[in-house]
């Protein structure tokens, strides 16, 4: 038993680690940030790199987890493809 969650604790920090990639951009969204596509593109990355890790694991909570990262990435690539979309046509004005 001691063996598996030693097996989960570099996905757990990871996990963590990624937390705080989407606290960030959510900080910098939340403030309108002119850098925020670049937080949004990390914290997308970053949740696509814990997920690769957290789905390896065969538990109803990593495969929960791996599906949040999932949706996170998802969401945040949206918001940088908007907020691309958003700068082209500033410039074009």
């Amino acid at each position: 038993m001691a063996e598996g969650k030693r097996d989960h604790a570099k996905p757990l920090h990871l996990v963590s680690d990624c937390a705080g990639f989407c606290t960030l951009s959510a900080s910098m969204i939340a403030k309108k940030s002119p850098y925020m596509i670049f937080s949004c593109h990390a914290c997308a990355e970053a949740c696509k790199a814990t997920a690769a890790v957290v789905e390896k694991f065969d538990s109803e909570e990593m495969r929960m987890a791996a599906e949040k990262l999932r949706a996170c990435e998802k969401s945040c690539i949206a918001m940088v493809e908007a907020m691309k979309a958003g700068h082209s046509a500033d410039q074009s004005k």
